[in-house]
């Protein structure tokens, strides 16, 4: 067969299909994973699947901007494929709401597409699921939203996680001092944990004070370690750093109370891989997957670059990566498979028509 013509019968690399059974396994979770998002009193929403670039080309880092899938429109403008249900989101909940209306809380469930590893062109399509709160500027906003994402986890039955929590105001103070350039490539320096170039982007600071920075970007543990170490850099990095300390010891506190705290880990080499992150942010992670199941944290300026000024929090959770690693034993409920359908009786095909209507009235499935 000739190599175009065998192309015509093949699905674009890094598209994702899935039939029968896998299909309606994930019908059902995501119906579950929603049906918790309402009982917390989310509403749902639906983002377009094209927007135009420019609005968005500010707010993507370099690797994410080589990453989106582009296109022209009829009449010549660039837009761009949804690649995160967030962005988009913001500039709809931007245009719309009033702040008379605040807090409001949205959910959603929705497929994305991007392009996330050069090495590696298997997956550029992904199902995304979860909850924004705009609205709630304290703390509190931060405590929902990670005791949603904890259940949400559950819900889905993905055992053996655990969520990083960090925060982005570290940097703030780098960013007035040094640009917002420099303050992007320390993000990134941080995410990839090279220590070289960090302390080469912190070289107009003191010995101490670099040394101070280092050492909470290496910090991965729990509050009361947070604690000491708090105490120890609280001279040499000031007030706006032991504040961004203190508001992680308090979430944790909260979480201890709730006992889930064992499901979180303060982990300060979290800083946020979004340009528009701006306080506590976090990753959840999962055992055998590569990479994390969900993300979240706030965003308190993204929504004033589209007409609302209001403080939002939130998190997506990567439904499809979880779902890979459930089996029948880890499925919640009884969604592991398709049970098989009754078959209507009767004689002719109105007997049998006749009868299936009546048992399907009953909530039975059965095909005729």
């Amino acid at each position: 067969m000739p190599k175009k013509k065998r192309s015509l019968l093949q699905i674009p690399q890094g598209t994702e299909s899935f039939y029968l059974e896998d299909a309606y396994r994930h019908r059902k979770l995501v119906e579950r994973v929603t049906e918790q998002f309402y009982r917390w009193g989310y509403l749902p929403v639906q983002t377009p699947i094209v927007d135009y670039y420019d609005s968005y080309r500010s707010l993507l880092t370099e690797n994410a901007d080589r990453g989106i899938y582009r296109l022209i429109d009829r009449d010549g403008e660039l837009l761009m494929l949804r690649s995160d249900v967030t962005l988009f989101l913001a500039k709809q909940m931007g245009m719309i709401l009033k702040s008379e209306e605040l807090p409001v809380r949205v959910y959603y469930a929705d497929t994305i597409l991007r392009h996330e590893a050069a090495d590696d062109i298997s997956q550029n399509e992904f199902f995304q699921a979860g909850i924004e709160l705009i609205g709630r500027e304290e703390l509190e906003g931060e405590l929902e939203v990670l005791g949603l994402l904890q259940e949400t986890l559950a819900t889905l039955g993905a055992r053996n996680t655990v969520t990083h929590v960090g925060t982005r105001k570290l940097t703030a103070g780098i960013r007035a001092r040094l640009g917002e350039s420099a303050e992007r490539r320390l993000v990134h320096a941080v995410i990839m944990r090279r220590e070289e170039e960090l302390a080469e982007i912190l070289a107009d600071y003191s010995t101490k004070q670099r040394e101070a920075y280092l050492s909470l970007f290496r910090y991965i543990g729990n509050a009361s370690g947070l604690r000491v170490l708090r105490e120890t850099v609280a001279k040499e990095l000031g007030e706006e750093v032991t504040s961004a300390l203190l508001e992680i010891e308090h979430v944790f506190a909260v979480l201890e109370e709730l006992n889930l705290v064992d499901c979180f880990r303060v982990d300060l080499s979290e800083v946020g891989n979004q340009p528009y992150h701006s306080g506590m942010v976090f990753q959840s992670y999962m055992h055998n997957v590569a990479q994390p199941i969900a993300s979240g944290g706030r965003y308190d300026g993204l929504l004033a670059r589209f007409g609302l000024d209001a403080p939002s929090v939130g998190f997506a959770c990567m439904l499809r990566r979880v779902e890979e690693q459930l089996d029948a034993r880890t499925q919640p409920g009884q969604i592991s498979g398709i049970e098989p359908f009754a078959t209507a009786q009767g004689e002719s095909f109105v007997e049998r028509f006749r009868t299936a209507r009546q048992a399907r009235g009953q909530g039975e499935s059965i095909v005729l």
